[in-house]
């Protein structure tokens, strides 16, 4: 499967549910509860796009990384909030924070 069906199927699906019960802020670092959501929900996602599990284990390390260094975590909970509602369009920074993920 293409990289960019992965990552899409990774963008629209990863973040939902991904902080469910996590709280604080910082914009380097998300809460460790978070980060192992969304990995696992990324990971899935992956997954069911046909990914392998290396490959999945890699992206979504990447996306993670890459939204760190570029969402603040108040930006991302309003994210994940919008996309649990079904609210499917993602701000540029989003999207921008893992283009380079392959």
């Amino acid at each position: 499967m293409g990289s960019g069906r992965i990552r899409a199927a990774v963008l629209v699906t990863a973040g939902m549910g991904a902080l469910s019960a996590c709280g604080g802020s910082n914009a380097h670092r998300y809460p460790a509860e978070s980060e192992s959501n969304f990995l696992s929900n990324c990971k899935t996602s992956a997954l069911n796009a046909g990914a392998s599990q290396d490959r999945a284990n890699s992206f979504c390390q990447c996306v993670l990384t890459g939204l760190e260094k570029n969402v603040s975590y108040a930006d991302f909970k309003r994210i994940d909030t919008r996309m649990t509602l079904g609210d499917r369009h993602l701000p540029s920074s989003f999207i921008d924070a893992v283009s380079n993920c392959r």
